[in-house]
């Protein structure tokens, strides 16, 4: 079933539409919870390999913050097939505001030398026996059939 609501970001009206598909009366909140959370992983898929064709090369693969649930970053290394880091401090948007600090103050002479100071406290790999690539093409096939109706 198609799903459209209105959302408010900064007092400025967005327009926000989803699409669930195969949902029928058997599921409950946690299928939508967890169609939630794979839906941003395969999203995050979709956007890494965007990169990569454009030419830039992605590394890594850090998840901070609320977003650095054990189960997401599964999650997220079995639909990306990538490890994924979660730091030691989890508010990384301060530590990047610290560090260009401190490369701005002369305490590191370059940017890369400030992140490499990042401690990494877990690091989520593959373990999935399942292959994420069949729910990867139809999810999009789908995102694209979504975007010309929607």
């Amino acid at each position: 079933c198609l799903v459209g609501s209105e959302m408010c970001i900064r007092d400025s009206p967005k327009r926000f539409d989803a699409a669930f598909v195969g949902i029928t009366y058997f599921h409950d909140l946690r299928h939508f919870a967890r169609a939630f959370y794979e839906g941003a992983a395969l999203e995050l898929r979709k956007t890494v390999e965007d990169f990569e064709r454009a030419g830039a090369k992605v590394d890594r693969i850090v998840v901070s913050g609320g977003g650095a649930t054990s189960f997401n970053c599964q999650l997220k290394a079995d639909i990306l097939d990538r490890e994924i880091d979660v730091p030691e401090i989890k508010e990384t948007g301060c530590m990047g505001a610290a560090l260009i600090a401190g490369y701005a103050l002369g305490i590191y002479s370059t940017l890369e030398e400030a992140v490499s100071t990042v401690k990494i406290s877990k690091k989520f790999f593959r373990s999935s026996n399942h292959d994420y690539g069949r729910e990867y093409s139809k999810y999009l096939e789908l995102r694209e059939l979504c975007g010309r109706i929607l």
